[in-house]
């Protein structure tokens, strides 16, 4: 029951997701967005590498672009927890809050950051139910 397409691996949020296959595919989320920012860094910035207030638009635009596929795995992930959503939710309001504060008012919110990098973290590590619960069969017998 491998996922086999770009939307399946990425944009699915039916089934459960086991934490390496969660992991790899954050990474690749995370590698293709920090590649496409770097371009845009580099196309508009200028030669102090100050970025200009389109480029600062374009990496708001990525940003929140990249919490769909995020929010995608989360949920996966969190059903093979046997949870629903909820978190997932949450979790990418207080990305997006991050986001808008620190590229739009230029402001860090440390207690938020904290947060949202222990609710990461404890995505990652749990582990999954063992055997099929009501999000599907276990992912490590696929």
């Amino acid at each position: 029951m491998n996922d086999k397409t770009i939307p399946e691996i990425f944009f699915k949020r039916e089934g459960r997701l086991n934490r390496l296959r969660y992991l790899k595919r954050n990474l690749v989320v995370g590698l293709v967005s920090g590649l496409i920012t770097f371009v845009v860094g580099l196309i508009f910035s200028d030669n102090v590498g100050n970025v200009t207030t389109a480029g600062n638009v374009i990496f708001f635009i990525i940003m929140l672009l990249v919490l769909v596929p995020s929010y995608c795995l989360m949920v996966r992930r969190l059903h093979d927890m046997d949870r629903d959503e909820l978190l997932a939710k949450v979790y990418i309001g207080g990305c997006a809050a991050s986001y808008f504060l620190s590229f739009v008012l230029d402001y860090q919110f440390m207690p938020l950051s904290i947060v949202l990098v222990i609710v990461a973290l404890y995505v990652l590590f749990v582990p999954g139910t063992n055997g099929a619960n009501k999000y599907g069969a276990n992912p490590l017998n696929h």
